[in-house]
Parts: structure tokens; sequence; C-alpha cells
């Protein structure tokens, strides 16, 4: 080859030299160039920007001078086993800053081979991640803190179902058990491991199993909390009565999941199916004791007419007889006594009739409540001087015998309560009949109970309200009373034959 042209390669070689570190002087990341063996021989202007040294100083394997201590070992181990291997390596380390402050910096290199494929240099770069590293660490950290914060949620969610006298259960939108309670798995006999993943038809009997699929399927869809009375069997064989409440709760995915919650309510079931045995009784004992009061009225009712009642009437006709048959000069000293005796002897009979009419209505078994009412107003109006009125929009409706006369004996004695305590000017009774329910209302505008000691003795059942109160309840009724401002207002409830109780208001 002529000196010209080598002389040209020379060029050549120079100018690309050049270009070379033009470009990588140009690059922002730290670009360095070594022999075979791993021997620093070049680095580019940011590597000394950087750094503050200059290539004397980083040459040959002084480079391992910026990197931190606690990433030298491995920077070293990274770097000649790459060498040992002739092949590409990568790593994270710590490099000092000229004002040394040690940044992190994401090192890579790469083998560069000449045509036999022999190893002739190594090539590689650093570029600073100090901001990546550091918004790493930051979220590594907000993400340790949640995970303590969501274990520590957990452990006190746990810790909480744990100790509730309560189980409690949920499932995902598969309808798949993820969590049972401790309480869950003491009461029905199954671990959380054996139940996880598993369906109700998986581990409950079909019944029981087909009971909670509806309930689960209602609750998951629907807003709000569905409550219900479910029988589940227990650990030992037995079976309790549960108070069950379920409502949707998304599972992992946000799917739509169902949890629920459940109190064992078999004692209070008990206690209530005894409460209404024993209310049952209570009620058969005061219907019993009704008709025993009613039987007693109606005795004496009729005492009072055959035996008092007779002989009045035969009294009265012999003081007529006797009048007649006195001679006259006898008669005209007798005349005043005798009128006196006779006109002694009607005010009782009429005194008795009205015992009797008090006693054992007659218009009440004969023509039904609304009539007796009516004629007992007027009675009560003409013998008290208080106005009473009768309002009813229910005809001349006939109810059980019962009922009315529950309803007239109330009434009975709500008057004379207003007669001896209101000091009232009227009164007015109302009353009404719908298909469930017969409703009596008794109004005064008297004194009412001003001062508290008598309105709490109104609330005890005093003024004549415990024989009102029995009768009511005999009946499956309700009775109240109360003092809207002025005066007095009385209200009864009782449900018609057919009628279930819990229709009562209030």
């Amino acid at each position: 080859m002529s000196g010209k042209n080598l002389e040209g390669n020379d060029r050549q070689s120079a100018h690309a030299d050049d270009l070379y570190r033009q470009i990588s002087d140009a690059i922002p990341h730290m670009v360095w160039v070594g022999r075979a063996d791993g021997w620093l021989e070049h680095c580019n202007a940011r590597v000394h920007e950087y750094t503050g040294l200059d290539m004397a100083q980083l040459e040959g394997w002084n480079w391992r001078r910026v990197v931190h201590p606690e990433d030298l070992l491995r920077w070293e181990s990274t770097w000649r086993e790459a060498l040992a291997r002739d092949e590409h390596f990568s790593i994270d380390c710590r490099m000092q800053r000229a004002d040394g402050v040690y940044r992190w910096h994401s090192g890579s290199a790469r083998p560069m081979r000449d045509a036999r494929g022999t190893v002739t240099r190594w090539c590689g770069t650093y570029t600073d991640i100090e901001e990546q590293v550091s918004s790493a660490r930051r979220l590594e950290q907000m993400l340790s803190a949640h995970t303590r914060a969501l274990s520590e949620s957990e452990r006190r969610f746990r810790s909480f179902m744990d100790y509730a006298p309560a189980v409690a259960w949920i499932k995902d939108a598969q309808l798949r058990y993820v969590y049972v309670s401790r309480r869950y798995e003491e009461a029905f006999g199954m671990r959380l491991e054996d139940l996880r993943g598993r369906q109700d038809f998986e581990v409950w009997p079909e019944e029981v199993a087909a009971a909670g699929r509806r309930g689960d399927e209602v609750a998951r869809l629907e807003p709000g909390s569905h409550q219900a009375i479910i029988k589940l069997p227990v650990a030992g064989g037995k079976t309790a009565e549960w108070f069950a409440v379920k409502f949707p709760f998304p599972d992992a995915n946000g799917g739509p999941g169902v949890a629920g919650i459940a109190i064992d309510f078999t004692a209070q079931s008990r206690l209530r199916e005894a409460l209404g045995k024993s209310g049952e009784r209570v009620r058969r004992l005061l219907d019993r004791l009704v008709i025993a009061q009613e039987a007693e009225r109606r005795r004496l009712a009729d005492g009072l007419h055959d035996l008092i009642g007779q002989n009045l009437t035969a009294l009265g006709i012999g003081l007529g007889v006797l009048e007649a048959t006195l001679p006259r000069e006898v008669a005209a000293s007798t005349e005043a006594r005798l009128g006196d005796m006779r006109r002694l002897v009607e005010a009782t009979v009429a005194e008795i009739r009205g015992v009797m009419t008090e006693l054992r209505p007659p218009a009440l078994e004969e023509y039904g409540l609304m009539p007796a009412l009516r004629q007992h107003a007027a009675e009560f109006e003409q013998r008290t001087g208080i106005r009473t009125s009768v309002a009813t929009a229910c005809g001349e409706t006939r109810l059980a015998r019962e009922i009315e006369l529950a309803l007239f004996r109330i009434t009975q004695e709500s008057l004379t309560n207003v007669a001896k305590h209101a000091a009232a000017s009227q009164v007015q009774i109302e009353l009404s009949i719908s298909d469930t329910l017969a409703h009596l209302a008794i109004s005064d505008d008297g004194s009412g109970f001003a001062e508290p000691e008598g309105a709490r003795a109104a609330g005890r059942g005093g003024w004549g309200l415990p024989a009102m109160r029995e009768r009511c309840e005999a009946l499956g009724g309700a009775l109240r009373i109360g003092f809207p401002g002025r005066g007095t207002r009385l209200e009864v409830d009782i449900p018609l034959p057919g009628c279930r109780d819990d229709r009562m208001p209030g």
C-alpha cells in the first residue's frame, strides 16, 4: 500500500475518533470505553463533569473510587463475571458526585468484537436514576405504610368479629365463602380453611342451602340490609334459631358479593313463645273473669227483679188497696203519710230498675251496641245534666256479643268517671268499625289531669281503668288514655274475629 493511502487512512481514522468523541461528549450520560481486560482507557466529558476527576485519576481500575463502598463488592463481582464470560452486564449502584454526594446510576456495558468474534473493547454507560430510585423508595414506603395499615385494619376487624357475640361470613360474587368468624367456626363446627372457596350447597343440607341462596340473591342485588329468622343446625346435632342480617358486600374484584351476621335467637324465641302462651293463658283467665262478672251481674239483676222488684211492686199495690179501704176519718189523717210511702216505693222501684238496666241492659241484648249506647247516653245526660252525644259511621252493625258487651261496659265505666271526677259540661262518644277493628273514643271537656300526680295515677290505672283495661285485653285489644290540653280522651281498639293482634295500632 502506498504512503499516500496510509496517510489517507490515518486521516479518516483520526476524523472518526474525533467524531466519536464529539458524539460521546454530547450524550447526557456517562460513557466509557475499556480494553478487553476491563482497563478503563476513555471517558466522555459527562464522566469528568460528574466525578470531578480527570482521566489520569480514573484510568485503569481507579473507576472503583467513585463507587459507593456498600455497592463496590457487588459492582466488582458483576464486572469480573462479565469479563470472564465476555457477556453483557448491567448493574445499579451509587456513584459519587464531585461534591461528595452519592446518586444512584444504572450501569450497562457490552463487549465489542472483531471480525473473528474476539472481544477487543468494552463500551458502557452510566445513567443517573436517582429520581426514579427516590420515587420508587417513596412508593415503597407508601406501600409499606398502607400494607401495615391494612394489616392492622384486618387484625382489628378479625379481632372484633371473633369476639362479637354473633357469627359472621363474607361471600364473593360466585357466593363462595371467603371469610367466616371464629364464632361461626365454633357454632357450626366448620373451619375457614374447609369453607373457603366453597358454596352453601357444598357444605349445608339441600334445604338449608337453598334457603340461604335465595336470601343471598335478594341481599346482594337489592340495596339495604335484609333480615330474616332462620333455623340452622349447630355443632352437636341440635338446631338453633338465628336472627340474620344480610347485605351487599363487593368482593376483591368489585363483584356483587354478600356478607351477613347472625345472632343465636333460640333463647329469645323460646321466651317469646312462652310469653305468647302465658299471654294467651292470661287472656283466657281474663275472659273467664269477664264472663263470671257478667254472670254475677245477670244473677243480681234477676235477683233484684224477682225478689226486691216484685216485693216492692206488691208493696205498692198493697198501699193502694189500703188507701182505698181505710175509713174516711182514718184516711184523712193518714193520707199524707201513705202518699209519702207510695212515692218512696215508686222511687225505689225506679232506682232498682235503673240498677237492673246497668247490670243487664236490655237494649244491648235486644237491639245491639249502637241503640244501647244512645239510650245509655240519654239516661246519663238526663241524670247528670252533662250534654252527651254519640257519633258513628257504622250504622247498626252488630258485633260479636262479647265485643259489644266489652265496649258498652267500658263506656259505662268511662261515663261514671266523667260524672265523678271530670267536672265536664259535655261528653262525646265516637264509634267506628272497619273490616279488622272496632274503635271507641270517649272525650270530655273537663278538668283533665292538670297535676302531674293525677296524670301518673291515671297512667297507673286509677279512676276505674283496671276494669276497662282487663275487658279490653281479654279480647286482645288495647286501651289508651290521653290528656289533649283540656279534658280527657280514652281510646279503645279491639280486633274483630279473624284479625291478628299485630294489626293493633301502637
